[in-house]
């Protein structure tokens, strides 16, 4: 009972002032700050990622550091249509599709580039569970708005989803290769697996790219 009493006197006073109180009572402008927060969030570490990329003079921490940053943007860029016209809106969400591909197919050729053209790396062990902790909440998150039934499904949401997916499926793989990096045998068996399963999650977000395009026209 006490627990009950403390929240509802922290939600009174929140809803004294009216912009905490629209984001408290609209769950679609509780779900627009929550974006928000997130794009914040998501550039800061994308920054953290190509300075430490930048101080290991690492290939592939820079590329993946530069691929959250892109994410972070063009999720933003779809959530900043909410409010205009479904005109705009379609144009907004196809561009983003339409860029998505893109960063699929360069993934997929940076993957084939690092096989072909592989170093052995020994990353740090706190950007190994930098990158762990990070996988685990996107991963997470991602789940949890795929399976959310409390979310209005308009075109904008789920091409955020889809941004989100493919931000969680690309830190995994990034997860992957610190991990074989670090405890691997440098084999040709773990490269091709990395190569594999990056290839695989390259293929989704390519098919997210296409989802995305087609579900701006309902």
């Amino acid at each position: 009972m006490r627990v009950k009493k403390i929240k509802l006197q922290v939600m009174t006073l929140l809803k004294k002032n009216n912009r905490t109180r629209e984001i408290l009572d609209d769950r679609v402008e509780r779900y627009r700050t929550f974006l928000f927060v997130s794009f914040v969030l998501n550039l800061s570490l994308s920054i953290i990622k190509i300075a430490i990329g930048v101080y290991l003079s690492s290939y592939w921490v820079l590329i993946n550091g530069a691929y959250y940053m892109i994410l972070a943007i063009l999720r933003a860029f779809i959530s900043t249509s909410w409010k205009e016209s479904a005109e705009k809106q379609r144009a907004k969400i196809k561009s983003a599709g339409f860029l998505l591909a893109i960063m699929a197919i360069t993934y997929f050729v940076i993957l084939i580039e690092m096989y072909i053209n592989y170093s052995a790396i020994t990353y740090p062990m706190y950007l190994i569970y930098l990158a762990a902790l990070y996988a685990f909440v996107k991963v997470s998150f991602a789940i949890k708005d795929i399976f959310s039934k409390k979310i209005e499904r308009s075109p904008v949401i789920v091409a955020t989803f889809c941004v989100k997916l493919a931000n969680a499926l690309v830190a995994i793989i990034f997860l992957e290769s610190s991990m074989l990096a670090e405890f691997g045998s440098n084999s040709e068996g773990e490269r091709v697996l990395l190569l594999i399963s990056g290839c695989s999650v390259a293929l989704i977000i390519l098919l997210l790219s296409v989802y995305i395009s087609k579900h701006a026209d309902k």
